[in-house]
C-alpha cells in the first residue's frame, strides 16, 4: 500500500468507527479484509475531496521541467506536467510565466500526453499536491472522514441506506450537485480563509487554453 497514507490510520478508523465497523486497521501491511478495503476506499475518498476544490493549503506552484521531445507541435518549448498521483492531484489549475505574478496565468499554450507545450522558455504550474494530515485545517479532516466513511460503507456493510445518508451528511443532497454538507462547509471556510471563491471547474487549464473560447481569469 502506498506509503503517504501510513499517517492517515487514526482518519481511516475514524471512518470505519462512522460506519460501526466491527473492528479496525493497525498498519497500512495488515492483510485482512476489512484493511484492504478500508484503506482503498480512505485512498479513493481522500482523493477525491482534494481535487474537488483548490483548498487553499494544498496548493503547490513548481517550475515545469523541459520535456525530451522533438515535435513541439510548432511551439517553442515542452515540458512535462507533474506526475500523477504522486506528485499532483487533479488537473493543474493554471500555468505562470512568473510565479511573482500569481493573478497572470498564461493562457497561450497546449496540453497533449501529459506535456504543455508554449512559447515561454520557463512555466510555472500551480496545482494541488498531498499534504501531512498533521497540517490539514480542522475543517477538512472532519469532510475526509465524512467522505471516507460514505466510501466504505458499501464495500464493508452493504448498506445502500445508510451509505446515502453518509454521503448526504458529507455532500448534502443530490440537488446541491456534490457542495452541501461538510464539503459546502469546508469551503464556505476555507474561501473566509483565504482560499478560492468561485467553482473549481473555472480554474480547468483547458477551459483557459487557446482555441478553448473562454478567457476566464483565475481567482487566486
Amino acid at each position: 500500500m502506498t506509503s503517504w497514507l501510513a499517517a492517515h490510520i487514526d482518519f481511516v478508523n475514524e471512518a470505519l468507527g462512522a460506519i460501526g465497523a466491527a473492528g479496525n486497521v493497525q498498519s497500512l501491511d495488515e492483510d485482512t479484509k476489512l484493511a484492504r478495503k478500508a484503506i482503498a476506499a480512505y485512498s479513493r475518498a481522500h482523493d477525491d475531496v482534494l481535487a474537488r476544490y483548490p483548498w487553499h493549503w494544498s496548493l503547490k506552484t513548481a517550475q515545469l521541467q523541459v520535456a525530451s521531445v522533438t515535435d513541439k507541435l510548432g511551439w517553442g518549448y515542452a515540458f512535462d506536467l507533474p506526475a500523477v498521483p504522486n506528485e499532483r492531484i487533479g488537473p493543474v489549475k493554471k500555468f505562470l510565466a512568473d510565479p511573482r505574478l500569481p493573478s497572470r496565468p498564461e493562457r497561450d499554450y497546449e496540453l497533449q500526453e501529459g506535456r504543455v507545450f508554449c512559447d515561454r522558455a520557463a512555466l510555472w504550474a500551480v496545482y494541488q499536491t498531498r499534504v501531512d494530515p498533521a497540517e490539514w485545517p480542522a475543517y477538512f479532516r472532519s469532510l475526509v472522514v465524512a467522505a471516507a466513511a460514505a466510501e466504505m460503507c458499501i464495500p464493508i456493510t452493504a448498506d445502500r441506506n445508510f451509505a446515502g445518508d453518509l454521503r448526504a451528511k458529507a455532500f448534502g443532497p443530490e440537488h446541491r450537485n456534490g457542495l452541501g454538507g461538510k464539503m459546502g462547509e469546508a469551503t464556505l471556510i476555507d474561501a473566509q480563509s483565504g482560499g478560492a471563491s468561485a467553482p473549481l471547474t473555472a480554474a480547468d487549464p483547458l477551459t483557459l487554453a487557446r482555441g478553448a473560447g473562454v478567457d476566464g481569469a483565475w481567482w487566486g
